[in-house]
């Protein structure tokens, strides 16, 4: 395959998007962690991202070997381009594993729960970042410049439920910061 770039680049996307599934599946036990309140889901998580970590570090070495090519210039965009997407990829990953992982667990020793509202807007968070993130990766896969105007619209629209439900539930976040620290 490294006799041939754009065959070589191709073979990368399909490798990328290995990494959706995986993604989309830490999300869902992620969700299920703080609706379940069940610790055990927590390896579940663990294991995926070590399995995000493999795929991205499998990626980036065969990415090297494609940067010692004659590369035209669109293939050279290309392979800078999937090396930003694995590692965002990556990133997202570890942000789940760590962050979200850590903010559940948390919750859970501390015997906190959301009451019923403050977890249906969990669950929604949770289903608006998933919706994204399918969607991103749909204009990754397609490589839709079309989709990918219309994905900075959800974006806006995105950043704008984030934002409502910081400020709806400011309070709870001071006092969640207190009882973390």
């Amino acid at each position: 395959m490294l006799m041939e770039p754009t065959v070589a680049l191709y073979q990368v996307k399909k490798e990328i998007l290995r990494i959706k599934p995986v993604i989309l599946e830490m999300l869902e036990t992620s969700r299920c962690l703080f609706q379940q309140r069940d610790m055990e889901l927590c390896t579940s998580i663990k294991s995926k991202d070590k399995q995000v970590d493999l795929l991205r570090r499998e990626i980036v070495i065969f990415l090297t070997k494609i940067a010692r090519l004659q590369l035209a210039e669109a293939e050279s965009k290309k392979r800078v381009a999937d090396l930003f997407i694995v590692n965002e990829l990556e990133n997202l990953g570890d942000v789940i594993d760590k962050n979200i992982q850590d903010r559940a667990k948390k919750l859970l020793k501390r015997s906190l729960q959301f009451s019923e509202e403050g977890m249906q807007e969990i669950t929604e968070l949770f289903e608006t970042v998933k919706s994204n993130f399918v969607r991103c990766m749909d204009v990754f896969e397609q490589n839709d410049s079309e989709k990918a105007k219309e994905l900075l619209k959800f974006f806006e629209k995105s950043q704008d439920f984030q934002s409502e439900l910081r400020r709806k539930h400011f309070l709870f976040t001071i006092f969640f910061r207190l009882c973390w620290r």
